[in-house]
């Protein structure tokens, strides 16, 4: 997200907020109508209007090619062109945009540029293929056409526009900026002006620049202070060639100061800097940028300093760049007044000698409530280095308290919690107790640790007696021997014997499958209850929620149930609080599982609040939900699992066994049997009174430990309650065949920025008819937006793709299984990490069969990749691209010593496959900002 994008989510919030409610509308796909002459050139926006969550979409135009043709499509601000596909032989033009993270509102879907062929007009028809938000579901939309009418040029007439700008007290402002944008042709203007006058001129021409009934609109501002007008241009004005136009700017005051800190550290330190005000003035909304040095310092995160984080409910969103950070908010109804600290930015110090420094440039803008601008004035920092990089400090890799409130009464509901830690290298390290008065109870010492096992605090003094009510802090220290390290009073344990503690409950239910049955959430022990939000998960297989309502003291603001990923969000308030016990809310499910099925009712609290808005502390006691039927159950599978469903045991270590895992509703007397047709060949497990028996594994051999003949052979589990005798006969099978393929799954090493498309390749295969898989990576370096495949039908899941994993899989249908090397899918990635950043692709296969009736399992390896960013045109790898790259890529060419090294993927910037000296002369024009050197390619 650059600046551009920040200011426009801190205004857009801003006005989100003063608004209220915003009315629903429809959702609208147009494009603009336009008037050029034969030969311009125009760029036209397909906007989307008033779009909920938008994640992807599919546009065609239709145009007369005769008249205009189609020669460029790039990215709106926060759509990103993923295909597009033009033809200027039948008028015909198709385009592909996602955006990942998905954005609401108007957005330009798409900016297309056209160029006019001759005299004439065309329609440009519109049809939308596709519109679909980040969970893919369509969004329907309304369409409105445009048309491009191209007019023989006239004969230019002179037309000549003047004035004078001035404050609203009558000084002049010299040396203004003014800015003329003709807002039917979207054709804009600088006018002259010089630095030691107010006076603006320009010279342009009516029937070509502009026509009468055009509106014109000035863009003034002293680089504080603008302003914003439109002027209709007449037909008198038109015919006196020209006309005065005067503009008054408001005067701002300048008293309001943003300012960040400085600081000193040495390579390899982190520091910290303050942003803060003075004098604020009722400011809503704000954007700022810190630019920096990257040979030097390394951003690495943005908190909320103590003026924001005082805010009821403050919107942020900051974007960490390789060389600025932007950070924009809005706030409401309260504004941000006076004096304070507003953020705090973390650096890395990442190189540089002793003595060396980055500047902290600072660009602020602000705004009022009102939405009208603040005059700023900045003051820069800077960081300096101290030297190099020390030995480093060891530090808590992991430091998780698994119960910050405990209340240790013997009543068996958190009367402890476990401390548990894991340090960076080995250190002599302690853990103890403390409250205001020091040390009152030491819960470990040892040397030479890294990994201590979890210990328990039970709320108890060093001689065993329980502690007063309070808070108490936990103090880890840790010793290298070097860097004697001490992670004081970093977290807390409250301790509340004679208090009672608010717990958060769902009780356990039957039903008969099919039935519907009302269970409420319970809270309990509650003081002036005023909001919250709960979660609650379940098996969607067992249960459907289908509905939620309020109860006397709760009242459901609203509930959005997901019954394809079994959660439901749930929130609710009472604004003149409850106290005691009362029903959050009653929630409704229905059995839609069978008999015997049963599911947990796990409960997450995500918010509790009193009417001022202070966090509830609680415990959660979970439920259950089971479906039964009259009489007495029987016994059935919980989970029941063959880990390879296709084994060849040759020794080679490849699929040589397979796991069978199984677990029972209730204890049972149970066998796992493998059979073939004359029966039990091997039993695997017998054991009484069982509920969850250790996985069993199969290599393949019966019970005289022979390697059994290649063929099918069926699973055979039998369990017994006492009551109902079960028998899962052949329900499973494994299929034993000789290791004989060489059929490889494999996703390549790739380097890129941007979008690219990584194939993910079946080699070697014969007769493959379907295959399903899971790739796995790291989404803070790349997401993963599309796939396409050879195969006949491909169904790809891209749920949890900013998560860091797609699921996908491809079968085929009329045509006959493919053999040979095989492309399963080529999946498009977003690179969106920062450059030198890395991830490994990882596939985990589940299926992969061939396309005879049998639906043979083939037996495979894998090959993993992986993902790296590099920076295009960057030569020599110091993350930037400047004409040191041409020179160094020049004097690689010619074997000059010292330059042998460089970064291939990078060098190729004209994109033919060779690295030569045309990539020297296309880099030098592309940094001098030649016409068709624009893109590297």
């Amino acid at each position: 997200m650059n600046n551009t994008e920040l200011r426009t989510f801190s205004i857009g919030l801003l006005i989100l907020l003063l608004s209220g409610v915003a009315c629903a509308g429809a959702t609208t796909v147009s494009i603009a109508d336009a008037t050029v002459k034969p030969g311009d050139v125009i760029t036209l926006p397909i906007m989307i209007g008033n779009i909920t969550d938008y994640g992807t979409g599919t546009i065609n135009i239709e145009y007369d090619p005769s008249v205009a043709h189609i020669i460029n499509v790039t990215d709106g601000p926060k759509s990103y062109v993923a295909a597009h596909n033009v033809n200027n032989t039948l008028g015909f033009f198709n385009i592909s945009a996602s955006n990942p993270y998905g954005v609401s509102g108007d957005i330009i879907f798409a900016n297309v540029t056209f160029k006019a062929i001759r005299d004439g007009s065309t329609p440009l028809n519109l049809t939308v293929t596709l519109l679909g938000d980040i969970s893919y579901n369509e969004i329907p939309a309304t369409k409105s056409d445009g048309s491009i009418k191209v007019k023989a040029s006239q004969p230019p007439k002179p037309f000549f526009i003047h004035g004078y700008v001035c404050y609203e007290n009558g000084t002049p402002c010299n040396n203004p900026s003014v800015n003329i944008t003709n807002l039917n042709t979207y054709e804009e203007w600088q006018c002259e002006t010089s630095g030691g006058s107010n006076y603006h001129q320009i010279s342009l021409s009516s029937g070509i620049d502009l026509n009468a009934t055009e509106v014109l609109r000035f863009d003034a501002t002293d680089g504080t202070s603008t302003s914003v007008t439109d002027h209709t241009i007449t037909q008198d004005e038109v015919d006196a060639g020209g006309f005065e136009y005067n503009i008054t700017l408001e005067i701002l005051s300048s008293d309001t100061t943003v300012s960040i800190g400085s600081a000193e550290g040495r390579v390899g330190d982190s520091v910290n800097v303050s942003i803060n005000i003075t004098d604020a003035p009722s400011i809503g909304a704000m954007d700022i940028r810190v630019a920096y040095n990257a040979s030097i310092l390394g951003a690495t995160n943005v908190v909320n300093g103590s003026m924001i984080e005082g805010l009821p409910a403050p919107l942020v969103a900051y974007h960490i760049g390789y060389v600025d950070v932007n950070i924009s908010f809005a706030t409401y109804p309260e504004a941000v007044n006076g004096d304070g600290e507003l953020f705090i930015v973390t650096f890395d110090v990442v190189g540089g000698s002793a003595g060396d420094s980055s500047p902290l440039d600072l660009e602020a803008e602000a705004y009022m409530m009102d939405l009208s601008p603040v005059a700023l004035e900045t003051e820069d920092g800077v960081v300096t280095v101290t030297g190099g990089a020390p030995d480093p400090a060891p530090y808590l890799v992991a430091y998780v308290i698994s119960n910050t409130t405990i209340s240790p009464d013997g009543d068996g509901i958190m009367d402890d919690t476990e401390i548990d830690v894991e340090f960076s290298e080995p250190v002599d390290a302690a853990i103890r107790i403390k409250d205001a008065t020091g040390v009152i109870k030491t819960l470990y010492t040892d040397s030479g640790v890294t990994d201590p096992d979890p210990q328990t605090w039970d709320g108890t003094y060093d001689n065993g007696s329980i502690v007063a009510d309070g808070t108490y802090q936990v103090n880890v220290t840790m010793d290298d021997g070097v860097n004697p390290v001490v992670c004081n009073n970093t977290g807390s344990i409250t301790v509340m014997v004679d208090t009672t503690i608010t717990s958060v409950s769902i009780a356990d239910v039957t039903a008969e499958p099919g039935d519907t049955v009302t269970v409420p959430i319970m809270v309990n022990d509650m003081t002036d209850y005023g909001a919250g939000t709960i979660n609650i998960a379940y098996d969607p297989s067992v249960v459907h929620v289908t509905n939620v309502t309020s109860s006397p003291d709760s009242e459901v603001l609203a509930f959005n149930p997901d019954n394809v990923a079994g959660l439901t969000r749930i929130s609710a308030l009472n604004t003149d609080g409850a106290s005691g016990n009362f029903v959050f809310a009653n929630v409704e499910f229905t059995a839609v599982g069978s008999s015997g099925d049963s599911t947990q009712l796990n409960l997450d609290v995500v918010t509790l609040y009193d009417t001022s808005y202070n966090a509830i502390p609680t415990i959660v006691n979970n439920g259950s939900l089971t479906i039964l039927s009259s009489g007495d159950p029987a016994p059935y599978p919980v989970a029941y699992v063959i880990s390879n469903t296709t084994i060849s045991p040759n020794g080679d270590g490849i699929m040589d066994d397979t796991e069978i895992d199984v677990e029972f509703s209730e204890p049972v007397n149970a066998t796992i049997l493998i059979e073939d047709a004359t029966g039990v060949i091997r039993t695997l497990y017998t054991g009484s009174g069982v509920t969850d028996p250790d996985p069993q594994t199969w290599d393949g051999t019966d019970g005289n430990g022979d390697i059994v003949a290649d063929g099918t052979y069926q699973v055979n589990v039998t369990m017994d309650d006492g009551v109902n005798p079960v028998v899962y006969d052949n329900t499973k099978s494994i299929t034993v065949m000789p290791d004989t393929t060489t059929t490889s799954v494999s996703i390549p090493d790739v380097s890129a920025i941007g979008v690219i498309t990584v194939p993910i390749t079946i080699e070697n295969v014969s007769n493959v008819g379907s295959c399903q898989l899971t790739l796995d990576y790291d989404p803070d370096v790349v997401i993963a937006l599309d796939a396409s495949s050879d195969f006949d039908s491909l169904f790809a899941n891209f749920e949890d793709a900013a998560s860091g994993s797609v699921s996908i899989l491809a079968y085929q249908t009329s045509n006959p299984g493919l053999d040979g090397n095989v492309l399963f899918a080529d999946v498009t990635f977003v690179a969106v990490g920062a450059i030198g950043s890395s991830t490994p692709l990882d596939i985990k296969v589940t299926t992969l069969t061939d396309a005879t009736p049998n639906c043979n399992p083939i037996p495979y390896t894998i090959r993993n990749g992986s993902f790296t960013m590099f920076l295009n045109g960057d030569v020599n790898g110091d993350n930037k691209v400047d004409v040191a790259d041409c020179m160094y890529l020049a004097k690689h060419l010619l074997g000059v010593s010292g330059f042998e090294t460089i970064v291939e993927d990078a060098a190729d910037v004209n994109g033919n496959g060779e690295i030569e000296a045309s990539d020297c002369m296309y880099l030098a024009k592309h940094l001098a900002g030649m016409d068709g050197f624009e893109v590297l390619k």
